[in-house]
């Protein structure tokens, strides 16, 4: 597949030889082309979801704390040990700004998920 998502401005794309297969992507739609089926999808999505990577945000989005433990991970080159499961049924829903540490983000768990309990050994944290 290859998507394109429209920030600002208006687009247009012809996906066939003739005029029926162009294509106006206006701000806040995504186009996705499936290269196979030759099919084009347009959808709106949440552009500030779709661009917070170039600015270095994290968005969560009804996520799981293993999922946002993963993205922590690879982020920010540390390691996340879970060594319980009470945290499995939490789904969070959050926005972390690019000057937010790892650090910063764990107090909020801590704040927002209940007995939310953490321990940071250099780039090692536990969770427990």
């Amino acid at each position: 597949h290859i998507s394109a998502t429209l920030k600002s401005g208006c687009i247009s794309t012809n996906l066939g030889d003739d005029i029926s297969g162009l294509i106006v992507l206006n701000p806040g739609e995504q186009l996705i082309y499936d290269r196979q089926t030759k099919a084009a999808t347009i959808k709106n999505v949440d552009v500030d979801k779709v661009f917070a990577w170039q600015e270095g945000s994290l968005i969560f989005q009804d996520m799981t704390i293993d999922k946002i433990t993963k993205i922590l991970e690879r982020k920010y080159s540390i390691t996340i040990y879970m060594n319980t499961v009470k945290y499995q049924k939490e789904r969070i829903t959050a926005k972390f700004g690019s000057k937010d540490n790892y650090e910063d983000i764990l107090k909020v768990l801590g704040q927002i998920v209940p007995d939310f309990k953490y321990k940071i050994e250099d780039t090692k944290v536990y969770l427990y």
